[in-house]
């Protein structure tokens, strides 16, 4: 029973912590290490979906304005530069995500994401979209 239990475990594990369910993009964005994971509980604010802060916990950032808001906390306290947004958005895992998420939030509530992808990858989410049909 211990060794199936075991098992069980390493597979959960294994799961949750493949490069599919989650993104932990590299070099650091805003001083801070973030990370974007698919199935997010707090999936509203302050954007669909978001980034969490690895090394402060207490921070969120809007994925398409790089706004890091304290959780529960509707003030901007710090802002990701343009040129970190770009290299995030370059990262097909990262956009991956993004696109799940955004096509999840549609399944659940039946609402389009207010935000929108940024322009140079509208037609890709569009694919990518009609694809997942």
């Amino acid at each position: 029973m211990l060794k199936f239990l075991k098992k069980i475990i390493n597979i959960v594990i294994k799961f949750f912590t493949t490069p599919w369910f989650f993104y932990d993009p590299r070099p650091q964005i805003a001083n801070e290490r973030w990370r974007i994971h698919k199935l997010d509980v707090d999936k509203n604010f302050p954007s669909i979906p978001h980034m969490d802060c690895v090394t402060d916990s207490r921070k969120k950032m809007n994925i398409y304005t790089g706004e890091i808001y304290f959780k529960n906390n509707k003030k901007c306290i710090d802002k990701a530069n343009k040129k970190e947004l770009e290299i995030l958005w370059k990262e097909w895992s990262f956009r991956k995500i993004v696109y799940d998420e955004r096509i999840r939030y549609y399944e659940l509530y039946k609402k389009e994401v207010k935000e929108s992808v940024p322009e140079i990858y509208k037609e890709e989410y569009k694919k990518y979209v009609d694809k997942s049909k």
